[in-house]
């Protein structure tokens, strides 16, 4: 007669919660994102800073983790992750997503104009360009791709006359 084969149980417990482990490492940065988004942090250091331009490639772990957690009936996995893909995907999507702070109240800050344009390495018409800067009135000027005879152009034209040229 021959005796049932012995099981570890460790061994199979363990294997049991990896799939939760993982998902719970999945869900982990993206949920940090979300709630800093939610807290408004976002913007108060440059890792968050570069959380949110990558957003897009944080929906999908989460989504991930969800599934893992649905698998695993893990409430505690399933709920975080369901919030969190909920509250990157509220955030990213404008016509959803959480309004804009306030602006600030008139006169509170001063406004700068800024005028900026690519004038396209030799180009021929100056003319335009100094006009469009004339109507516009700026603050400020910055110009991209001008050569030589673009910028004595726009010197001779007269509308850089209040700008620190450099």
């Amino acid at each position: 007669m021959t005796s049932p084969p012995v099981v570890d149980q460790r061994a199979s417990g363990s294997r049991a919660r990896l799939p939760a482990a993982i998902g719970w490492l999945l869900v982990a940065p993206p949920a940090v994102s979300a709630a800093a988004r939610v807290a408004r942090l976002d913007e108060s250091s440059t890792l968050l800073i570069l959380a949110d331009g990558l957003t897009s490639l944080l929906v999908p772990p989460a989504l991930l983790a969800l599934g893992i957690g649905l698998r695993q009936r893990s409430r505690a996995l399933t709920l975080v992750s369901a919030a969190t893909a909920a509250v990157l995907l509220w955030t990213t999507i404008p016509a959803i997503g959480l309004p804009d702070r306030a602006p600030p109240p008139a006169g509170t800050s001063p406004a700068l104009r800024l005028f900026n344009a690519n004038l396209h390495a030799a180009n021929p018409d100056i003319a335009p360009i100094a006009e469009e800067i004339r109507a516009a009135a700026p603050d400020l000027v910055a110009l991209q791709e001008v050569d030589h005879d673009a910028a004595a152009g726009l010197l001779r034209s007269g509308v850089l006359a209040r700008f620190r040229t450099g």
